[in-house]
């Protein structure tokens, strides 16, 4: 014989009707995001005084109407990353900067290979020889100053085959072909290598020294006048 309670039936109908059933029909990854986060000051061990950088990803499973009714996620620490990523950054901008100011220095200044091809040549060079700086580039050193050869005791060259910084000054008196017009110039060398320690150019900074070399060669004649105005003269009486 079985008994029946009315109203425990009736409160476990309820109960059964409230309930949702959910079917797991599929996991679309639709809301997959991730949050990177650094946390605030306070948050800071207080042991290490270390901060984490953190990235959250997540994936909602949704029920087959669509609902969502779970998340899967993980927590990645990111900040030895994140530490890289500054550092190379930081490191760029110093590149730029120090590019930007050889690329502005006022004295002229070249990278040449091992041929005595201008590979990157400033501001400065372009001014001082009147060559634009995308036709400089590629061409021999020379030819861009006119000249039909390489500098006599061009610094460039000795520092490629001797590996030692050189420096030479480069006249009208001690070069061929060299006109009074391209001026007097102090250029100095030195040799660039790669990561294995070879040599595969050099690096030339060069000065206008005209003004300097025309002050002395007038400083010079004048010396030379006033030497010979007071120089004592032997005066011979007839007798």
């Amino acid at each position: 014989m079985t008994t029946t309670n009315p109203a425990a039936e009736s409160a476990a109908a309820a109960a059964a009707e409230d309930t949702p059933v959910l079917k797991e029909t599929r996991a679309v990854p639709e809301t997959t995001s991730m949050v990177e986060a650094e946390p605030p000051a306070e948050a800071e061990n207080l042991c290490s005084r270390s901060v984490l950088t953190a990235a959250a990803r997540g994936t909602a499973l949704r029920d087959e109407q669509g609902e969502p009714y779970k998340m899967i996620g993980s927590i990645s620490d990111i900040t030895e990353s994140k530490r890289t990523e500054a550092a190379l950054r930081q490191s760029e901008q110093e590149n730029a900067l120090r590019a930007e100011l050889l690329r502005q220095a006022p004295v002229i200044a070249a990278f040449h290979d091992r041929d005595n091809n201008i590979v990157w040549a400033n501001q400065a060079y372009e001014e001082a020889t009147g060559v634009l700086l995308q036709d400089i580039v590629g061409k021999k050193c020379y030819s861009v100053w006119n000249l039909s050869g390489p500098c006599q005791g061009c610094p460039v060259l000795t520092a490629i085959a001797t590996g030692k910084p050189s420096e030479a000054e480069l006249t009208p008196q001690n070069q061929k072909q060299w006109t009074e017009s391209q001026g007097y110039w102090l250029s100095k060398a030195s040799p660039v290598r790669d990561r294995e320690g070879s040599i595969i150019g050099a690096i030339e900074v060069a000065i206008n020294i005209t003004e300097r070399k025309q002050a002395e060669a007038s400083l010079r004649e004048t010396n030379q006048a006033l030497l010979a105005a007071t120089t004592p003269r032997a005066i011979f009486w007839p007798i």
